[in-house]
């Protein structure tokens, strides 16, 4: 395996403004999150130079913590990239879990694919899993799941009401992204290309080296042309500009980006992160339909209830026979805890009690709390 990681103390940011009202409450995450990218099927090193240019797009979401004012004292705490020099046994998301799983990676968030040639044009076409785990505080050798051995687990959302306790994961755990149709220049540069160039300074300057399998991230600018980042590969330390991949607009590192920025707690970057989501013409509707789905979780916990809500009743308008649509929907309808949200959650419960298996324990603690 090969790593890239975010220094404790060195990563920065520029470019960003400060921070928004979703940054109140101080968030301490305990819990290094880790992504894995399996090797890319490939001719030559496209997959692999593709992997390190997406890698340097998701790296540009992972700020340890608000840069440059953090009155609030956050820390989303260390984000890892894991690259795997193995091919997956096969192109399923069962054989992305099972290399996430393995103990000497334990991510909780697995990139992969392969890079194919389509009617003249070059694709990257890229899936996303996230891996099932134990909760915190569960034994890890009576529980369904194996242990991640985190202390918290942000991408799940609970809603407490007296003593029972609502729980969501993540809307999709297994996704595809939309295809990367590839620059025929990155194509015919990236298939032979060692590296990515590490130039001296962050305008340019000499190439002092290329871009190896292990790499530490010192300094993101994000604001700047390129998104030049200081990396050190080896025995080099310079700047590396990120190349665009293609000329439309990819949804990966918003997506991606957003879900690993829920995953670290991270909430004012993640509800930006999947605000350019919806922007983004070439979204498809199951990709819509989880950023109504996350943002609804992520203002509703951040206490803007009444736009959270909004997100959650497009996202069930948008998937009327979507489980998590309908959870989510009722999950932030007690959030909001007024009677009339209660009458409204308690009607969607009834209404949408065909989508729940008879022994569905998410039902049947939501009925506990409204249809008693």
């Amino acid at each position: 395996m090969s790593r890239w990681w975010l220094s404790a103390a060195l990563a920065a940011f520029a470019g960003f403004g400060g921070p928004s009202p979703l940054a109140a409450e101080q968030v301490i995450n305990p819990d290094e999150i880790t992504v894995v990218f399996a090797r890319l099927e490939s001719e030559g090193n496209l997959g692999q130079n593709v992997e390190t240019v997406l890698s340097l797009q998701l790296a540009q979401t992972g700020r340890r913590a608000p840069w440059p004012d953090n009155p609030e004292r956050h820390d989303f705490n260390q984000a890892t990239v894991v690259w795997s020099d193995d091919k997956l046994d096969a192109q399923t998301h069962d054989a992305a879990e099972k290399l996430a799983r393995a103990f000497d990676v334990t991510a909780q968030i697995a990139i992969w694919g392969e890079t194919y040639s389509y009617g003249g044009s070059v694709l990257a076409d890229l899936n996303v899993t996230l891996p099932r785990y134990a909760m915190p505080g569960e034994n890890c050798q009576s529980a369904a799941f194996s242990c991640d051995f985190r202390q918290a687990n942000f991408e799940t959302w609970a809603v407490a009401r007296g003593d029972n306790v609502l729980s969501v994961g993540p809307p999709r755990r297994r996704f595809a992204v939309s295809a990367i149709t590839l620059k025929p220049e990155i194509v015919d540069q990236f298939t032979s290309a060692e590296g990515l160039p590490i130039r001296r300074t962050i305008s340019g300057g000499d190439v002092l080296g290329y871009t190896q399998r292990a790499l530490l991230f010192l300094e993101f600018n994000p604001g700047m042309p390129g998104a030049p980042s200081k990396v050190k590969s080896g025995e080099i330390t310079g700047y590396v500009t990120l190349p665009e991949l293609t000329r439309g607009v990819s949804e990966f590192s918003d997506l991606v980006g957003g879900v690993m920025r829920v995953f670290r707690g991270d909430w004012e970057f993640a509800e930006k992160s999947f605000r350019q989501v919806l922007e983004n013409p070439a979204s498809r509707l199951p990709t819509r339909v989880d950023a109504h789905l996350y943002l609804g979780m992520i203002l509703a916990r951040t206490g803007s209830t009444a736009d959270a809500i909004g997100h959650l009743e497009q996202a069930h308008a948008m998937a009327p026979y979507s489980r998590v649509a309908v959870q989510y929907l009722v999950q932030g309808y007690l959030s909001e805890g007024s009677e009339a949200s209660l009458a409204l959650a308690s009607d969607a419960l009834s209404k949408n009690q065909r989508l729940f298996p008879a022994d569905d324990v998410w039902f049947a603690t939501a009925g506990e709390i409204l249809l008693r």
